[in-house]
């Protein structure tokens, strides 16, 4: 909040599509998704729709903030630096022995390979994303939670509008 001419404090502006902060872990900037009803899946419309896609149907959410941008290899290679790169459900977090992978150990120390420090992270297995998550002090959203951020407010098939060329 803050203090206004009457020393009272002013209170901040209701959240809304467009609000955004700063997470206060990561530094990455978070948009604020607010309550409501979307359209969630596909209409036959959409020729490339799968089958279990369809037929569109209204959810409803509570409100939620996420992030704006992908976890990079920097960040993420902070995260076996404390917490290891452990195995859960048969795997490591991390798949370290895929050739192009772009983060690596080195003396038990992780580190993004050179020049890929600000792509995003991959070769995480949902395990690791969610341990991540937890660790970074949030979750992993729903797929109802990311479908409704990526749409938009207009009901969009791709998160920068209506085909499949970005």
């Amino acid at each position: 909040f803050k203090i206004g001419p009457s020393s009272e404090p002013t209170p901040e502006p209701p959240l809304g599509v467009g609000s955004v902060d700063i997470s206060p872990f990561s530094g990455i900037e978070r948009v604020y998704v607010p309550a409501g009803d979307f359209l969630r899946g596909s209409t036959d419309a959409d020729s490339q729709a799968l089958d279990d896609e369809k037929p569109q149907k209204t959810i409803t959410l509570d409100a939620f903030w996420i992030d704006k941008t992908e976890v990079t290899n920097a960040m993420f290679a902070a995260f076996p630096n404390e917490e290891a790169n452990q195995i859960e459900a048969g795997g490591p977090w991390l798949d370290v022995e895929i050739e192009n992978g772009f983060i690596e150990e080195t003396d038990g120390h992780w580190a993004p390979r050179d020049g890929f420090s600000n792509f995003p992270v991959v070769y995480v297995t949902w395990y690791g994303a969610r341990a991540y998550c937890q660790w970074a002090g949030g979750r992993l959203p729903t797929e109802a939670e990311w479908e409704k951020a990526a749409r938009g407010v207009d009901g969009r098939i791709y998160p920068w509008g209506g085909d499949d060329e970005n």
